[in-house]
């Protein structure tokens, strides 16, 4: 789904990524560890596209998505919990918007074999993603988060740095994307809550890196280490 080939990275006189390739598909469940400043940050973005590296190159395969969270989020803090996670939906929001443009045209023109197959493939995605059932989806995810239901319409301003850390983690993983990148997720969780994610991961259908310094949780949920 992603590769990357020879990376490279400076800052200044400090290189940080040098000739770094990899290959994340969806059987890939990886950690990523190493000292403070060793280029970990660096590379996730890289792969997620926010930063350009020296040299080398990032490939994505046609079609598929990477989610990236950081280890700090910037929120719009006038909107609520509950429409923040939805915004992991926003791709199917938009296809519903091309779906119901062809379907406004397949009135005029009953036969139009393209707008046919948008509509077609457009029922069959929203129907596989739940999109029609997605309140059931973001109300497990934010519970899973230690949301309780009568935060879901508070907003983000009225929540500490780390709530609202929780609420970008809960749109990342409702965005359930081919590829997920995660920069110390586990850092503004309790226990319970950590306990939750690593389950959610380890049934997680695509692929995933993770940056932790959470040797317990990387031995719950990883099957690789990229050092």
């Amino acid at each position: 789904m992603l590769s990357a080939t020879e990376l490279t990275l400076s800052y200044g006189p400090q290189t940080v990524l040098d000739g770094v390739s990899l290959t994340i598909d969806g059987e890939t469940r990886a950690g990523l560890v190493g000292a403070n400043g060793s280029g970990k940050t660096s590379l996730l973005r890289i792969l997620a596209g926010n930063e350009d590296a020296e040299s080398g190159k990032v490939i994505v395969a046609r079609n598929s998505v990477v989610e990236y969270l950081p280890q700090r989020n910037t929120v719009p803090l006038e909107t609520t919990v509950y429409n923040y996670a939805e915004y992991g939906f926003s791709r199917e929001a938009e296809l519903i918007a091309h779906r119901n443009e062809a379907a406004e045209r397949l009135i005029s023109d009953p036969e139009h074999q393209g707008d046919l197959q948008l509509v077609s493939e457009a029922d069959h995605h929203l129907e596989e993603t739940g999109y029609y059932r997605r309140q059931e989806q973001i109300g497990r995810v934010l519970d899973g988060l230690g949301f309780r239901v009568e935060d879901h319409h508070r907003p983000l301003g009225e929540f500490s740095g780390g709530w609202r850390m929780r609420a970008a983690l809960a749109k990342s993983l409702l965005t359930r994307p081919d590829v997920l990148l995660l920069d110390e997720p586990t850092n503004y969780l309790d226990s319970e809550a950590r306990l939750w994610l690593g389950t959610f991961l380890r049934n997680f259908s695509g692929g995933f890196v993770i940056v932790s310094h959470d040797r317990a949780f990387l031995d719950e949920t990883v099957e690789t280490v990229l050092e």
